[in-house]
């Protein structure tokens, strides 16, 4: 009796490791694919320090009546921050020499630009 006891503890014990083991690595494995929070906030900060610039051929900025007005180029088509913190700017055309401000800004080529898909929503509303 004090044996089936023993072995009932053991095989308790070995299950309790085991689980832990199991649960312990799917914990690890969900947060592998994520950047490490002082290495996002370094590429945010470097990516916004470069933001002005990297927009500044794509956007203009204008005071009318003393209300902000912002438009934009045809070339356009958006700017976000990435889960790695990089700022991502969409263009239409993606030309040569585009600068990319030591990698942390990057470019992507998408068929509307923002002006057009702002119409389109301007004409549904």
């Amino acid at each position: 009796m004090k044996n089936k006891r023993i072995i009932a503890l053991l095989t308790i014990i070995s299950l309790l490791s085991i689980s832990m083991t199991l649960t312990t690595g799917g914990i690890v494995s969900v947060f592998a694919n994520e950047i490490c929070p002082d290495i996002y906030d370094q590429n945010f900060n470097n990516s916004s320090a470069a933001f002005d610039n990297a927009m500044s051929p794509y956007m203009n900025t204008t005071t009318i009546n003393g209300e902000t007005v912002t438009t934009y180029e045809d070339i356009f088509a958006g700017v976000f921050y990435d889960d790695d913190g990089y700022l991502n700017i969409g263009l239409t055309y993606l030309g040569n020499n585009l600068p990319d401000f030591n990698g942390y800004v990057i470019y992507h080529q998408f068929e509307y630009s923002y002006n057009f898909l702002d119409q389109i929503h301007e004409e549904l509303t």
